[in-house]
């Protein structure tokens, strides 16, 4: 029989990445607090798994956690958005340089391929909703264009920065299929220019591209 400390990391890890997708879907109103037995009982598990997930979820600035008032969903408003984004644009840029300085075959390759099957997948679902699969490929694709840029931190630190931008997006923002062959459409662009090793071009496109969403957003934050 495996040690009860495994099975009890293995429930905290599960939850972990249960609440992370719910909340990036929105499945928690910005502000709500977040009652640890309720949680508990939505996820079928103990106390114990819950409060470690809130806790690691809380360390990377996924749930807010305060003294003596536990665990909540962090309110988007839009100068914490505008620095989100600023400050993904500063990281991404210098992903995205390295990335082609270090161009392997490889990683063209799989640039290539996260693209086309982003392309291939629509934006929403037959009820107008968010496709979950096009989110899936969706981060793969941003992830694709810095993944060579030879610093794991760097990429952690990306990645977790496109779950609060994608989260943010999810709440403020419905969009339509035609938005979507749009953004297909500028990832097409940022492609092409770091296939063609044009960092300044790929690094201006990556930039609008990044800055169409937070207008967006910013629209409906200030309605």
């Amino acid at each position: 029989m495996p040690p009860a400390t495994t099975e009890k990391t293995t429930a905290a890890t599960t939850i972990y990445q249960d609440i992370k997708a719910d909340i990036l879907r929105g499945g928690f109103p910005a502000g709500i607090r977040l009652n640890i037995k309720d949680l508990a009982e939505r996820y079928e598990s103990s106390i114990n798994p819950v409060r470690e997930a809130l806790s690691r979820l809380a360390a990377e600035r996924i749930v807010d956690q305060r003294e003596q008032k536990g665990f909540s969903i962090p309110v988007i408003d839009a100068a914490g958005l505008e620095e989100l984004v600023k400050t993904r644009c500063w990281l991404e840029e210098i992903a995205v340089r390295e990335s082609i300085a270090n161009m392997t075959e490889d990683y063209e390759l799989d640039l290539v391929t996260t693209f086309h099957r982003l392309e291939r997948t629509e934006f929403s679902l037959p009820d107008g909703s968010s496709n979950p699969k096009w989110e899936e490929r969706h981060r793969a694709f941003h992830l694709a264009l810095i993944a060579n840029c030879g610093s794991s931190w760097l990429l952690s630190f990306c990645d977790h920065l496109m779950f609060q931008a994608t989260r943010a997006r999810y709440l403020a923002v419905s969009e339509s299929s035609e938005a979507g062959r749009l953004r297909n459409e500028e990832h097409k662009a940022i492609m092409d220019a770091v296939l063609a090793k044009d960092a300044d071009r790929a690094v201006d496109l990556l930039k609008a591209h990044y800055s169409k969403t937070l207008a967006l957003v910013r629209e409906v934050l200030d309605q």
